[in-house]
């Protein structure tokens, strides 16, 4: 188990950190294929919680080897404060999401989303051009 400084309760399991072998990855994690997002108050905010639930996710970011397809995002609009992760995101961190209690959401449009945590090629790989 991995503690966090900030948040003791918070524990992330080891083995949901090691990645899987691309082959079991195309088998068992295309079941997740929907966006989630987090919605933290004001309050949790000023108790710094959206940086906790940064860094819990960066830590399974590079666990994972800073997949392409995976991406933490906030909304644009700063009245309020939306997180959003990416399908592939949702299939690393479903523990960390579960703890924020992560709801279902629509894909967000690309433009009203500011990458937190991400790869530099995220828009084509999460958000492939049309053909």
């Amino acid at each position: 188990m991995v503690d966090l400084p900030s948040n003791p309760s918070l524990t992330i399991s080891t083995n949901s950190l090691s990645p899987r072998p691309d082959c079991v990855r195309r088998i068992i994690c295309p079941l997740v294929t929907s966006w989630q997002r987090i919605i933290l108050s004001d309050e949790d905010v000023i108790a710094r919680k959206h940086m906790e639930l940064q860094q819990a996710f960066e830590t399974i970011f590079l666990a994972h080897r800073w997949p392409s397809d995976a991406a933490m995002f906030s909304g644009i609009d700063t009245l309020t404060h939306d997180f959003y992760f990416s399908p592939a995101a949702v299939r690393m961190a479903k523990d960390l999401l579960k703890f924020y209690s992560a709801a279902a959401c629509p894909p967000p449009s690309p433009a009203d989303l500011v990458l937190l945590i991400g790869t530099p090629g995220w828009k084509d790989s999460i958000f492939p051009p049309d053909r």
